[in-house]
């Protein structure tokens, strides 16, 4: 199984993710040896970081093609507050979107949906959006399942973390992306991977178990074909996985 993770801080010294060029060197190598094709460096934006990312961007490009055999694409993880800022500016700042195209994700970091929130859509749109993406809602929200129904039903994608489903967060938060699966309200699994402490890539640690739990279609849809469509400039689909009552009580 080869692996597109669209959520990666790899890039170094650009935020909290990879502290040095050793670091990034090292998280490619794991990823390499873990089936991953293809990364999405995603690193946390800020005035500082976007100027950061856009000087070294294209070196790690080069060597992450020429070195490890993994294709390196561009898009930058947006705090909702600094969008909200940067509406309220009307900037002109270009967003970097993942891989050129029309996808944005978000971090919903203040753990719910303020009230104007939806504005947020449409100003988007006027930026070349077409897809927004909310990143880790089962990290945010003390009900993932409900909000992540009001992401949806506005037509906000959503990304769980692998290492989510693995326990990496707490009892809690495994529950809440396991729901979230189950209930359809889950676009697509990303790494969410800021350094090189862990000897196995999480999107393949969490493949054995996506597998027996809810079958090939359903986990190649999260780990591999959804991310490509994003990729492309597409929409994801919905995946909608068909589990017997009983599975849903145990995880």
């Amino acid at each position: 199984m080869k692996f597109i993770d669209l959520h990666c801080h790899i890039l170094p010294q650009v935020d909290d993710g990879s502290s040095s060029p050793e670091e990034t060197r090292e998280m490619f190598t794991t990823a390499a040896k873990n089936g991953v094709k293809v990364i999405a460096a995603t690193s946390h934006s800020s005035a500082v970081s976007v100027t950061k990312y856009r000087e070294i961007f294209s070196e790690w490009q080069k060597i992450a093609a020429e070195e490890y055999a993994i294709k390196l694409v561009a898009g930058l993880e947006y705090d909702y507050t600094d969008l909200i800022k940067l509406r309220q500016k009307n900037a002109e700042e270009d967003l970097v979107l993942l891989n050129g195209k029309t996808t944005l994700l978000v971090d919903f970091a203040l753990g719910y949906l303020p009230s104007d929130w939806t504005n947020l859509t449409n100003w988007s749109q006027a930026k070349q959006v077409r897809q927004i993406i909310a990143v880790h809602p089962e990290r945010l929200f003390f009900d993932a399942v409900t909000t992540g129904n009001e992401l949806m039903e506005a037509g906000i994608g959503l990304q769980v973390n692998a290492g989510s489903l693995l326990g990496d967060y707490g009892p809690k938060v495994r529950h809440q992306a396991y729901r979230l699966l189950d209930n359809g309200l889950c676009h697509f699994i990303a790494g969410d991977t800021h350094s090189a402490r862990r000897p196995v890539w999480r999107m393949s640690a969490v493949y054995d178990k996506l597998l027996k739990r809810y079958g090939a279609e359903c986990t190649n849809a999260w780990l591999n074909d959804n991310p490509q469509r994003i990729i492309n400039g597409n929409r994801p689909h919905r995946v909608l996985p068909k589990l017997k009552w009983y599975q849903k009580l145990w995880h």
